[in-house]
């Protein structure tokens, strides 16, 4: 369970990578018809067959954690945009 424990010593961001796959509140969350629905619109996706689901992440910071540096993932991903 996530949560804050009140310790501000020695502490780390937490990543939780697919937590679609663990936890059906979150499975239900990211396949929410409505939420891809509104995702695509947003986006202006609507005629290419709207969204699809290809990774979720949780970032858990605690205060006293380090700082989180910028940076690009799209490097990473294999896939093209329409």
């Amino acid at each position: 369970e996530l949560g804050f424990s009140g310790n501000t010593q020695n502490v780390k961001v937490l990543q939780i990578i697919n937590a679609h796959k663990s936890n059906k509140l979150f499975r239900k969350l990211a396949t929410s018809p409505l939420l891809g629905h509104t995702v695509a619109q947003l986006a202006g996706w609507t005629k290419h067959g709207g969204v699809r689901l290809g990774q979720d992440q949780i970032w858990a910071k605690p205060p006293g954690a380090s700082p989180l540096v910028y940076h690009r993932d799209s490097p990473y991903f294999m896939f093209q945009p329409p």
